[in-house]
């Protein structure tokens, strides 16, 4: 039956004088061309990269900062790194930034909490996470 329709389309279809072809009776071997929609494709684009990229930053952010220190606990930390100094001198390679590990050569002191560990280095307080030993936090 798909034979005849393409025959008789294929008749209307030819102009006057032209000699049309036998239709083929091989059957149609070809799979069909199926394009997807682009309609809204821009949107949904922009939408997956933008939840991938607020995923990973905030990850990376997590990474990077760990400790929130409100300004009435930076006055206590300060306070008692005052009254209980461990002041070190920074290895000539060792970077002082966050999620750097301190060498182990640095005996850090213990905040009364016994959360952190700190050191003075370059005359700033660095807070560190006693099983890691990476710097979580550094006040000016």
């Amino acid at each position: 039956m798909l034979e005849g329709l393409i025959t008789v389309a294929t008749r209307r279809a030819a102009p006057a004088g032209v000699p049309i072809a036998a239709p083929s009776t091989e059957p149609f071997r070809s799979s069909p061309v199926v394009r997807p929609s682009t309609e809204g494709f821009g949107e949904t684009t922009f939408r997956s990269t933008l939840a991938v990229t607020i995923v990973l930053s905030s990850t990376a952010f997590a990474a990077a900062q760990t400790v929130v220190v409100t300004p009435e606990e930076q006055v206590v930390v300060r306070e008692y790194v005052k009254a209980n100094p461990v002041a070190v001198e920074r290895p000539s390679n060792f970077e002082l930034v966050l999620g750097a590990i301190i060498p182990d050569i640095l005996k850090p002191g213990a905040l009364a909490d016994n959360k952190y560990q700190y050191v003075v280095m370059d005359g700033r307080t660095v807070l560190i996470d006693p099983q890691t030993r990476k710097v979580v936090y550094i006040m000016d």
